[in-house]
């Protein structure tokens, strides 16, 4: 017959192997993708393609190393409330600030900006 410290032993064991799976699971079900913005049209066409989509999947890219961008704004991402990967926001000399992210509430692993006004 099994005590009670055996049985309460039993189910902290068990707890935590479901606790660790689903932290797990949770961090492996952001996608290994990379969405690349690198005009004004994709970061409309986002708005429009995406238009119900508050989760980006993977990792967003605005911008590019070369050459420079032209865009001007991002209000073409303005559903979006998280993305599980990385946020990067790179080169783009005609965007003059960050309006269009106002819902973006979490941004997964990565947070980068560099190179704009």
């Amino acid at each position: 017959m099994k005590t009670a410290l055996q049985t309460k032993g039993i189910r902290k064991l068990i707890f935590s192997i479901i606790l660790f799976f689903g932290l797990t699971s949770s961090y492996a079900q952001c996608p290994d993708t990379t969405r690349t913005l690198l005009t004004q049209a994709d970061v409309d066409n986002f708005g429009i393609t995406s238009a119900g989509v508050t989760d980006g999947d993977g990792s967003i890219n605005i911008g590019e190393y070369e050459p420079s961008t032209n865009i001007t704004n991002l209000n073409g991402l303005s559903n979006l409330e998280s993305i599980c990967g990385t946020l990067l926001i790179y080169n783009n000399p005609l965007l003059p600030n960050l309006a269009g992210l106002e819902n973006l509430t979490a941004v997964g692993s990565d947070l980068q900006i560099w190179v704009n006004p």
